[in-house]
C-alpha cells in the first residue's frame, strides 16, 4: 500500500492517517474486512514489517476469567505472517489487553526487533493491536509508536461498531441459552421484582399453576401465587410472605413448603426457594419451585398405611405376649423341658416382632412431625447406667464384655434421657452383634469443647469405606451384617441418626475392615 503521507515529507500526519481510517469504516461493516484494511494502512504509515489485529471472541467458553483473544488480521511486508511471529504478537497482545496500556517487547532470533501492543477501547478494550519493526527498520518504531498512540482514538471509534455487533450477537446467544435452559426444566423458575411484579417466568410455572407467560407477566405475584402455609392460612401482605422476608433478609431463607392457588382455584404442594439479587440498582427475586402434590400425597399414603399397619399389629402382638407370660408361668398346666424351650422360641421371636413394630411407629411419627422431645436435666452417669443394664443379657448371651469409662468435668445437659438411652442401646445392641465371642466393647463419655461426646467401640469385622455413607439409611443390611449371630431390620442405626440430630448434635463412625468400628455421638452441652 502507497504511504497517504508522502506527498507531505517524512512526518507522518495523524489527522491524514485518521481520516482514512474514518472513510474505512464508513464503508465497511464486517469485523474481518475492517479489521484487514486497517492492518494494511498501519503496516505503511507505521513503516512495519508486520501489524495483526487481535478481537475479543464473540461467545468467550470462560468469560469470567479472562477474555479469549481471536485473530482476525495478521499481515507482513513479505506476504503471510509465520505462525511463530503470529504467537509470540498474541502473547504480547495478551498482557497489554490486561495492562490496558502499550507493551513494548524486545525479541530474539529469527524475528529479532521490536513489539508493541495497544489495546483498542479505553475502559473495557475489545481488540489490540500489535505491530513488529524488525532489526532492519528499527529506526522507524520510535516514530510509529507515537503515531499509534495519537490513532488510537480514531482507531476505538472506527471499531467501536463491529464490537456493538458482536456485544449484540453476544447478548441474543446468552439469551437464547438461557431460554433454551428455562424451558427444559421441570421446576417452575420466575422473576419477580422489589414491587411483587412477576418479571417473567417459564413454561413448566403455567404446567403447574395454569398462568402463562402471557397471563402472568406483569401481574402481582398477589394476584397470581397467592401463597398460603400449611394451614391454608394466605401469606400475602403478612411478615410471613417469603417474598419479603427474602428482600428484607438480602439472603436467601431456607426451601418454603407452601401452598400456591392455580389459576382455576386449586391449592397445590410446592416447595419453593427465594433468592434475592440486585442487578442495574433495582432488586428482584428468583423463585425456583418444585410441584410436591403428587409426591406429598403418596407420603401421606404411605405414612398413614404405616402408623394403621403398625398399630393394628399392636394389639394381637400384646395379646400373644400376654398369653405366652400365662403359658409360660404354667398357670394352665405344667411344662416339660421341651415345651419350655420352644416357648422361648416364640417369646424371642414375639419381642423382635413387637420391636420392628415400635420402630416403624417411631419412624411415622417423626415422618409426619408428630416426634417431639422431653427435655430435661440428664446426668451422664444415669444414662449410662441405665443404657448398660438393658443390653447386659444380651452381653452375657453373646459372650462379649462391655467396659465403661466416664471422664471427670461432664457437667448436667439438657436432652429427653429415654430416646438418648435408646440411641446408646442401639449403638450398644449393634456392637454386640458384629462383636466375636471373648472380645470387649468399650464406652467412653468425655466433655470435649462444648460438646458431650459419646464412643461405642467394637472388637469386630469393621465397616468397608464404601458402606460408611449407607449405614445410617433406614433397612440398610451390609454385606458385614449378613455374617451377623443375630439378624436386625436395619432400623436402629437409623433411629439413633434421627434423635441425635433433633438434639442439634452430630453421629458419626470411624472403621476400616479388621480393625473394628467405633461409633460417636456429639451433643451440645452448655455451663449454667
Amino acid at each position: 500500500m502507497k504511504r497517504i503521507t508522502e506527498s507531505a515529507g517524512t512526518t507522518p500526519d495523524a489527522g491524514a492517517i485518521a481520516l482514512h481510517i474514518a472513510e474505512i469504516a464508513s464503508r465497511t461493516q464486517q469485523k474481518c474486512t475492517l479489521a484487514c484494511k486497517l492492518a494494511y494502512l498501519l503496516l505503511a504509515e507505521l513503516r512495519a514489517d508486520a501489524v495483526a489485529f487481535f478481537w475479543q471472541e464473540d461467545m468467550p467458553k470462560h468469560p469470567e476469567t479472562h477474555p479469549q483473544l481471536q485473530t482476525i488480521a495478521a499481515i507482513a511486508q513479505e506476504g503471510a505472517l509465520p505462525q511463530s511471529l503470529e504467537r509470540t504478537m498474541k502473547a504480547l497482545a495478551y498482557r497489554a489487553y490486561r495492562g490496558r496500556q502499550a507493551k513494548q517487547h524486545t525479541i530474539t532470533g529469527t524475528y529479532a526487533g521490536y513489539l508493541l501492543a495497544r489495546p483498542i477501547g479505553a475502559a473495557a478494550p475489545w481488540a489490540c493491536c500489535t505491530v513488529w519493526w524488525s532489526e532492519e527498520h528499527q529506526q522507524h518504531q520510535a516514530q510509529g509508536t507515537i503515531l499509534l498512540a495519537q490513532l488510537s482514538a480514531c482507531l476505538a471509534t472506527a471499531t467501536m461498531p463491529a464490537n456493538l455487533l458482536d456485544l449484540s450477537r453476544r447478548a441474543e446467544y446468552e439469551l437464547s441459552q438461557r431460554k433454551a435452559l428455562l424451558s427444559a426444566t421441570s421446576e417452575a423458575i420466575l422473576s419477580i421484582g422489589d414491587d411483587f411484579i412477576i418479571k417473567e417466568v417459564n413454561p413448566a410455572f403455567g404446567d403447574i399453576t395454569g398462568w402463562g407467560e402471557p397471563e402472568s407477566a406483569g401481574r402481582s405475584c398477589t394476584e397470581v401465587l397467592r401463597c398460603r402455609d400449611s394451614r391454608h392460612i394466605p401469606l400475602c401482605g403478612t411478615s410471613h410472605c417469603p417474598l419479603r422476608q427474602a428482600l428484607d433478609a438480602g439472603s436467601s431463607p431456607p426451601v418454603q413448603e407452601l401452598y400456591w392457588e392455580t389459576s382455576a382455584g386449586r391449592l397445590r404442594d410446592i416447595s419453593a426457594s427465594f433468592t434475592p439479587h440486585t442487578a442495574s440498582d433495582a432488586s428482584n427475586v428468583v423463585v425456583v419451585a418444585r410441584d410436591d402434590t403428587l409426591l406429598n400425597a403418596v407420603n401421606r399414603m404411605r405414612s398413614n398405611f404405616i402408623s394403621m399397619v403398625s398399630h393394628e399389629l399392636r394389639t394381637p402382638l400384646n395379646s400373644i405376649n400376654g398369653f405366652i407370660e400365662i403359658v409360660a408361668e404354667e398357670q394352665v398346666g405344667p411344662l416339660n423341658e421341651r415345651q419350655q424351650e420352644f416357648l422361648g422360641y416364640v417369646r424371642t421371636s414375639t419381642q423382635q416382632l413387637t420391636t420392628l413394630v415400635e420402630d416403624i411407629v417411631f419412624i411415622s411419627k417423626a415422618d409426619s412431625g408428630q416426634f417431639t422431645l422431653r427435655l430435661g436435666e440428664i446426668a451422664i452417669q444415669n444414662l449410662l447406667r441405665q443404657a448398660l443394664q438393658s443390653v447386659q443379657p444380651a452381653a452375657e448371651k453373646a459372650g462379649v464384655r462391655i467396659i465403661s469409662s466416664l471422664h471427670e468435668g461432664i457437667p448436667l445437659f439438657r436432652g429427653d434421657e429415654l430416646r438418648l438411652q435408646q440411641v446408646l442401646t442401639n449403638l450398644l445392641n449393634n456392637a454386640i452383634k458384629f462383636s466375636p465371642q471373648d472380645t470387649e466393647i468399650r464406652v467412653t463419655a468425655e466433655r470435649i469443647g462444648s460438646t458431650v461426646q459419646f464412643s461405642v467401640q467394637d472388637q469386630g469385622k469393621g465397616i468397608p469405606l464404601e458402606e460408611h455413607a449407607h449405614v445410617f439409611e433406614r433397612f440398610y443390611q451390609s454385606e458385614s451384617s449378613q455374617r451377623a449371630r443375630s439378624g436386625g431390620y436395619g432400623l436402629g442405626l437409623a433411629i439413633a441418626k434421627l434423635i441425635v440430630e433433633q438434639h442439634e448434635g452430630r453421629i458419626w463412625l470411624e472403621s476400616a475392615p479388621g480393625s473394628g468400628s467405633t461409633f460417636y455421638v456429639a451433643l451440645p452441652v452448655a455451663d449454667s
